[in-house]
């Protein structure tokens, strides 16, 4: 079974001894998370290799059918091959998401079909950062607030307004049965040649970043969706675009302390996940 697993497309994610539970985010205290972290580890203690290995997995619908086509709604197959993988999570495109009707529909029949087989909420993620990279906002059958950057965001200087994005943007995603967002990005822009981060950031000082991507969570949070802090180890200060290719940063390990690693620690207990490169 191991072999057939590599079907799917997997997203590189470090989790942070997270299973993925019922309830909202943002009622969590220490009691909870406790709890939370109990309940976790039974769960864990209760799957065999396989079904942690495949909770593990994150697929396109399209993967999930091992087609070419843009898969727009959960087929008897999809169902199928879900259950048998055991699968964790699902990423929607801009091909996957045509109208607010459909992708409602679509994210709950996938995540009642996630409960059949495993007894656990699917992870069901999207890239909607604001600005110019969004699978909802850029879609004109969605009415939804619009933001110009996070860079504009950061300019600002006002964390009140990334806890403001964080928030629109999560509130729309959970009324669309979304559980994760691709977002913030906690990545440093100093390089003028980069154009794979550039706006996508909130700036160049590390400790303006921090604050804003610490906000930005917060947000997520409060309208009971997960974030995801990317591109560690951080993808602002590099020339070429790691979609495309391998790409090296050459610094010091102080100097990455200082600079592009300060909001990924800074945000180490704020975030549910952490992205590596793309």
């Amino acid at each position: 079974m191991l072999k057939r697993i590599g079907c799917f497309i997997l997203v590189i994610l470090l989790a942070l001894n997270f299973i993925p539970l019922s309830g909202s985010i943002s009622s969590f205290g220490p009691d909870a998370a406790y709890a939370a972290d109990k309940t976790a580890k039974e769960i864990l203690n209760s799957m065999t290799l396989e079904e942690k290995v495949g909770q593990m997995f994150m697929a396109t619908p399209d993967a999930v059918k091992s087609t070419g086509s843009s898969i727009t709604k959960l087929t008897t197959a999809m169902k199928k091959k879900m259950a048998y993988y055991n699968l964790g999570g699902i990423i929607m495109f801009d091909r996957h998401i045509k109208n607010p009707s459909q992708i409602t529909t679509f994210n709950k029949a996938l995540t009642k079909a996630s409960k059949n087989y495993s007894g656990l909420p699917l992870l069901i993620a999207v890239d909607e950062e604001g600005g110019r990279i969004t699978r909802i906002a850029h879609n004109s059958k969605f009415d939804v607030p619009k933001f110009k950057s996070m860079l504009s965001i950061g300019k600002t200087g006002k964390t009140s307004k990334a806890k403001n994005v964080g928030k629109t943007i999560g509130t729309y995603l959970a009324e669309y049965g979304f559980t994760t967002d691709f977002a913030p990005v906690a990545d440093c822009f100093t390089n003028p040649d980069n154009t794979v981060i550039g706006d996508r950031s909130f700036g160049s000082d590390p400790d303006l970043v921090k604050k804003m991507v610490a906000a930005e969570i917060e947000g997520l949070h409060a309208a009971g969706i997960m974030a995801v802090i990317k591109h560690y180890p951080g993808h602002g200060n590099t020339k070429d675009d790691t979609h495309a290719g391998t790409v090296k940063l050459t610094k010091s390990w102080a100097k990455l302390k200082a600079l592009e690693l300060k909001p990924f620690v800074y945000n180490l207990e704020n975030t549910d996940m952490i992205m590596a490169s793309h």
